[in-house]
């Protein structure tokens, strides 16, 4: 576990130092080269169940709004030759990638039911040793601890597309205002809690549960200076958030 290592995790969220680039290839490699201690990526799957790296369940190609589920490889091939788009990266390639580092691999799971897709994926690269598991939902949570209970999940905090339903706005006001709480009964490891709601209490709660605290949502490089002084396990930032060049981003040692 990392609680209590010393260090906050400098994470890239969008596995990305430039928002821009976020899910990218060519963002993720930036990353790596900058040295962060982990990259936190979004997956959706094709309608042949490979998993991908985008955000959104539905983007603009093509003159249409298209749901990512709805194509299959070959169609998301087109896609990407088409360059009306940033590149969508199947997973497997970005986590070949990834096998041979030390970075974290933090996979926030957008979409029910594709939790196994991506499980199947994380095994056949070899890196459930650096694999963790984050959402919003807690169902693929979970699962996860049922397919292999070593790899870390990780409760998301925050309004989201789960609200969809009303057990799922029941599910994100319960985890928003009883965070450990809520990761506790699902067995998570970790919640990744928007910097608004993190105080210097909840962090000295969720550690006495063995439960690690990583922040999302800085607005400004404030935060990102203040925010260690709480213990917090690590930062999901971005360049956008913190307003500073590449270089002065990796937080370095913090207790």
């Amino acid at each position: 576990m990392l609680l209590q290592s010393g260090r906050v995790l400098n994470i890239a969220h969008g596995g990305a130092l430039d928002p821009s680039r976020a899910n990218t290839l060519e963002g993720i490699c930036d990353s790596i080269a900058i040295g962060v201690d982990a990259i936190e990526i979004d997956v959706q799957v094709t309608r042949d169940r490979e998993p991908v790296l985008f955000h959104d369940s539905t983007f603009y190609v093509f003159g249409r709004w298209t749901r990512i589920s709805d194509l299959s490889l070959c169609e998301l091939a087109a896609v990407n030759d088409s360059g009306q788009s940033p590149r969508i990266p199947l997973l497997k390639d970005v986590l070949d990638i990834l096998r041979n580092t030390k970075i974290l691999v933090l996979l926030d799971i957008k979409s029910r039911g594709i939790i196994d897709d991506v499980m199947r994926v994380i095994h056949a690269s070899n890196v459930e040793d650096k694999s963790w598991i984050a959402s919003f939902d807690y169902s693929p949570l979970i699962r996860v601890k049922e397919i292999n209970p070593k790899i870390p999940t990780i409760l998301t905090v925050g309004f989201s597309r789960v609200m969809a339903n009303p057990l799922g706005s029941l599910w994100t006001l319960f985890a928003l205002l009883f965070p450990i709480f809520a990761a506790t009964r699902i067995r998570a490891n970790a919640i990744f809690c928007p910097a608004y709601r993190v105080t210097r209490r909840l962090v000295r709660r969720a550690h006495r549960q063995k439960i690690a605290v990583f922040v999302w949502q800085l607005k400004d490089h404030t935060q990102a200076s203040y925010l260690p002084d709480y213990n917090v396990d690590g930062l999901a930032i971005d360049w956008q958030a913190t307003r500073s060049r590449k270089a002065e981003i990796v937080l370095g040692p913090a207790r």
